[in-house]
């Protein structure tokens, strides 16, 4: 049952259970339409990050439903809306649901099939990241997602449409504005008395003469000199300081009506008190199902493992608990004369002879990404060189090329690697001029720190022949019922988490030996390789099992900070885990044996943390 505390405290939130909404941001948009009149003429419509489909309900009841209870109206000239999500949603009507990746160009080819077609009126995007508590952060990483949605709202939508975004506000929405500027002729940012954040309404999509959908990010990051009052240079003092350009604000919503920031009494029903209702639309994927289908599929000796670990891992936290009363004073004391650990840390030298390591970045369309991440690198101490694994069907424009060298400093020079053909194998290609034994290998939406890398770093030099990494995962075994063949699940990192075990580091962020990248194109069965091009998924995986089978030894972990600045991977689709499972047994077969070693040895920097 719904909670009655919050239908007080929400007076939207209740009246979206009242009226059939599934969510209270149904009323945002009906607000946005009320002051600028979006749905006017709109025949085809695009809902991004629409589960769980509150905007694609309103859709759905002002543009699908009217147009086929009109006499007037053939089956030829219905709205057509289709929404996109990681997630699958219940069903609506006069919607047509694509579950994809708004980040992703082949995603758009899908919708203007659709269309046949044709291009969009509207798109509209009410999607946001998970709020971390850090505004700048999650301003940061919702206005990334907004350009996200510019990528299809480019292959999408027509000369003259609108885009509607959700926005957190804060000290570089002017700069976005700027950005946004460049495509829609009037932008303007909108609160709605129902909604917490603010949305952003960008009217008539007018591109650039010239503009191809592949030079998005390059455009973003040019600017013009500001030729009349109207517009903005993003390079210039205007978006910062006295004189900065204040962007169109607008309050939506009949001020006299209800407000999202206020509390309301519960109405009260016939025969007592006020009556909670069920929400519209329970989640039909909730992130908890997944753990619920694991615990499904566990064996019961792994269960058992699992309770055991949970009871010690409550002991643990009693007694670090009671320990810290005592401690703290202590830490304190030593805080205040605490050595300088970066004086007494040995830096490795850049270049040849094995004495660095060579950072290889795995790229795939996400350009703003991909020079982000070669900036940060080759400014960490050790690092030869910037490697970036290119498998685009076209080659690097001379553009990205220049950018993407410009991004690299600190003296570690950026290198493309072009390959032929669109395949995950390509990551794991010997590297023409790479100077280093030691390679790290990671996706162009990670950042591990600098600090974090060197220790690293250090930990492979302890053991060069291992994989040593940030990201681990398990392989467990299933109870398969046959006495004959073993059968293998994949374990996610919450069993990681969970039991404190693991047997694989992922490819995304680890260290390893050169010499694995020839091992892994010319000496691996040529039926994995078919396999991973086949499949798109679980080279990582390939590599851990040619890495165990070599050494006969178990991965390690790394303690550190990760930071993920892109969108949700393909890890996040359904059936992912399947997929990962079938991929272990599949590769044991091949094998003839499982290579993997399990362990629950992880490495941690004692001189940066207090307990060890």
């Amino acid at each position: 049952m719904g909670k009655a505390s919050k239908d007080k405290r929400d007076i939207y939130y209740r009246k979206a259970k009242e009226e059939g909404w599934r969510a209270r941001s149904a009323f945002k948009l009906l607000q946005i339409d009320h002051e600028f009149n979006i749905f006017h003429g709109v025949k085809r419509v695009v809902d991004l990050c629409a589960a769980p489909g509150s905007w694609s309900q309103v859709l759905s009841r002002n543009l699908y439903v009217p147009a086929k209870q009109s006499p007037d109206c053939k089956e030829g000239d219905l709205p057509l809306i289709v929404a996109i999500d990681l997630q699958p949603m219940a069903p609506i009507e006069g919607v047509i649901q694509v579950q994809g990746d708004i980040t992703n160009a082949r995603t758009a080819e899908v919708v203007i099939r659709h269309f046949d077609g044709c291009k969009a009126d509207l798109v509209v995007c009410d999607g946001a990241p998970d709020v971390t508590g850090l505004h700048d952060m999650d301003e940061f990483v919702q206005s990334q997602l907004i350009l996200a949605a510019l990528t299809i709202v480019t292959h999408v939508l027509k000369v003259g449409g609108k885009f509607v975004a959700k926005i957190f506000r804060g000290k570089d929405t002017s700069l976005l504005y700027c950005q946004l500027k460049l495509f829609f002729s009037q932008v303007t940012f909108a609160k709605p008395k129902s909604s917490r954040n603010s949305s952003i309404v960008c009217e008539n999509y007018s591109p650039p003469e010239g503009f191809k959908e592949k030079d998005l990010y390059h455009l973003l990051e040019k600017v013009g000199t500001p030729s009349g009052a109207d517009d903005l240079d993003c390079r210039s003092g205007w978006l910062e300081g006295p004189n900065k350009v204040y962007i169109p604000f607008l309050a939506c919503g009949d001020l006299s009506g209800y407000d999202s920031d206020r509390s309301y009494p519960l109405p009260s029903t016939e025969g007592g008190s006020y009556q909670s209702l069920d929400p519209v639309q329970p989640p039909i994927a909730p992130p908890y199902k997944t753990a619920l289908e694991m615990k499904k599929m566990m064996p019961k000796s792994l269960l058992q493992q699992l309770q055991a670990a949970a009871d010690r891992r409550f002991t643990t936290c009693l007694l670090a608990l009671a320990a810290v009363t005592t401690t703290f004073a202590l830490a304190l004391a030593l805080t205040l004369h605490r050595p300088n650990l970066t004086a007494v840390s040995p830096t490795s030298p850049r270049g040849g002879g094995g004495g660095g390591y060579s950072v290889v970045i795995n790229t795939w369309k996400r350009y703003d990404l991909l020079r982000r991440s070669v900036a940060h690198y080759s400014g960490c101490g050790g690092v030869e060189a910037v490697h970036v694994i290119w498998s685009e069907p076209e080659e690097p424009a001379e553009e990205l090329r220049r950018s993407v060298v410009n991004c690299s400093r600190g003296g570690a020079e950026a290198r493309f690697v072009i390959n032929a053909e669109d395949s995950l194998n390509n990551r794991f290609r010997p590297i023409e001029g790479l100077a280093t034994d030691a390679v790290f290998s990671v996706d162009d939406d990670l950042i591990v720190p600098c600090s974090t890398l060197r220790f690293a770093f250090r930990v492979w030099q302890s053991a060069p022949s291992a994989m040593v990494g940030f990201v681990p995962r398990m392989h467990w075994l299933a109870d398969s019922g046959s006495t004959t063949t073993d059968e293998y699940r994949y374990g996610s990192w919450w069993s990681v988490w969970w039991t404190g075990t693991y047997s694989m580091v992922l490819s995304k962020a680890s260290f390893f030996h050169r010499k694995y990248l020839d091992l892994y194109t010319n000496h691996m069965l040529p039926t994995i390789h078919d396999y991973v091009n086949e499949n798109r998924n679980c080279e990582d995986i390939a590599m851990s099992f040619l890495v165990a089978n070599v050494t006969g030894a178990p991965p390690v972990w790394v303690q550190g900070r990760v930071f993920e600045i892109g969108s949700t991977g393909i890890s996040s689709l359904k059936g992912h885990d399947l997929q990962r499972s079938k991929c272990l047994n599949t590769f044991s077969a091949m094998y003839g044996h499982m290579p993997l070693v399990a362990t629950t040895v992880k490495a941690v920097d004692s001189r940066t943390s207090w307990f060890w």
